[in-house]
């Protein structure tokens, strides 16, 4: 292997795993070896953290730290063939080097360091970059993708001293504004401002680390308690509204909502999970329904007012929202599952892109009026379709795990939660009566039979 000296790469993390002359001496020998024939990403925090801020636990320079195997460790995702970076996925999941799971949201740019960190973080991706691969120890890849994060993971940082006279220095003038997008984007700023405030402040972050615990500690196994977890998020709240550092938040109790729900919501699932056991909805009794069982007077109509379109149009409906509601079971927020819910009974009723279809069809969908028994009986057919496993626990989940409880009373999303509740219910009283599924059942095995 020759030694080479190529120009030290400003970033000082990508300059550590990728510009090395001598890894066979190099302190990070064993790291190299391990990564020698892999293909894998690389998070890459903000140069300006790297250079400025240092790690409050070891007192380390962030630039030092990037030579540290278990930090570098924290920013390798390893990767498949199949998991290398498909933008395509709603989310995709991956193993840091140290086994740690992340989450990527591609849609929203979200990074979600889950199960292994010591506090989860919700990270934002700035820029994608590929590195061609121009050493010869790596030779897993001709190229190595490189995500640029806004935050460095698995530490805690506060700024050096010499960026101490720059604390009342305010980067965003409060008259600045966004033309479009102003409420998502403010909100988003906020969160990102919240969260470097917590992690540059170790001695708040341990106070909610605490708190982490003490839901973890005293709450059963079986029961989610929700009192409890609203408690704590509100004596946070109660703490931190008097706080100087966080009197500038105009939406400081969702945010802390929101940070206890990222840090807590394995948790609360697996309570949730443990406490329906043996109540939940099998919809693997249920896979066999059709449209002509939901909508029966749809088909005992008479014959010349019925349309094969329409029934082709309806089933092109139900398989895009089908495959839309298994996304349900990879959420992890409150905000996720809501979002999943409404637009899988907005793809059901529409108007969603799938309405171009209808231009093509001579009388659309005259004969099927989209009234809610109508949308009612789709959304049966897409549970069933989608196999969610938990249908109560997401339901549960959305009833009482909000930051604003009238927002599933009322508006779009009441209604939906509304219609999971009935299409739950709908399911109970089906298996009260256990000729309805024998009949469902002998009518798709004479249809099988028929067709085979």
């Amino acid at each position: 292997m020759s030694v080479y000296h190529l120009p030290t790469l400003l970033n000082p993390l990508i300059n550590a795993i990728f510009n090395c002359p001598e890894p066979e001496k190099s302190p990070l020998k064993k790291l190299f070896a391990n990564l020698k024939t892999r293909r894998f990403i690389l998070l890459a925090p903000p140069l300006r953290f790297l250079l400025n801020y240092h790690d409050v636990k070891t007192k380390l320079p962030l630039h030092e730290l990037c030579y540290n195997v278990d930090f570098i460790n924290s920013h390798v995702l390893l990767t498949t063939e199949n998991s290398y970076l498909n933008t395509t996925l709603r989310d995709s999941h991956y193993e840091t080097l140290d086994g740690k799971a992340v989450v990527i949201q591609w849609k929203n740019n979200i990074i979600h360091a889950l199960n292994g960190f010591p506090i989860r973080q919700r990270l934002k991706i700035l820029e994608t970059k590929v590195l061609p691969n121009f050493n010869d120890y790596f030779e897993g890849a001709a190229d190595f993708a490189i995500l640029f994060i806004d935050q460095p993971l698995n530490c805690e940082v506060a700024p050096n001293d010499y960026l101490k006279c720059f604390d009342s220095y305010e980067e965003v003038p409060k008259n600045a504004q966004s033309v479009s997008n102003l409420p998502v984007n403010s909100y988003e700023q906020e969160r990102s401002s919240f969260d470097n405030i917590l992690h540059i402040h170790s001695s708040r972050l341990a106070q909610l680390g605490q708190l982490f615990s003490n839901y973890r500690r005293l709450a059963p196994n079986d029961d989610p308690s929700k009192k409890m977890f609203e408690d704590i998020v509100q004596q946070s709240f109660d703490g931190m509204k008097s706080d100087s550092l966080f009197k500038n938040f105009s939406n400081l109790y969702d945010l802390i909502h929101d940070y206890f729900e990222l840090n807590l919501y394995d948790d609360i699932w697996s309570r949730l999970v443990t406490h329906f056991k043996g109540y939940e909805v099998d919809t693997e009794k249920y896979k066999y329904f059709s449209v002509n069982q939901l909508l029966a007077d749809f088909f005992s109509k008479d014959f010349k007012e019925f349309k094969l379109s329409d029934i082709t149009f309806i089933e092109r409906r139900v398989n895009v929202a089908s495959k839309h509601f298994q996304k349900l079971a990879l959420s992890h927020s409150y905000a996720e599952k809501s979002k999943i819910l409404v637009e899988t009974l907005q793809q059901l009723s529409g108007p969603t892109e799938i309405s171009s279809h209808q231009q093509e069809l001579p009388n659309g969908l005259n004969s099927l009026t989209m009234d809610a028994d109508t949308l009612l009986s789709l959304f049966v057919l897409v549970v069933c379709r989608s196999e969610q496993k938990h249908l109560k626990s997401h339901l549960y989940y959305l009833q009482n795990f909000s930051n604003n409880p009238s927002s599933t009373k009322f508006g779009i999303l009441g209604y939906a939660i509304s219609t999971l509740e009935a299409v739950v219910c709908y399911f109970e009283d089906f298996d009260k009566n256990n000729e309805n599924l024998a009949k469902a059942n002998v009518s798709y095995q004479k249809n099988r039979r028929v067709i085979g």
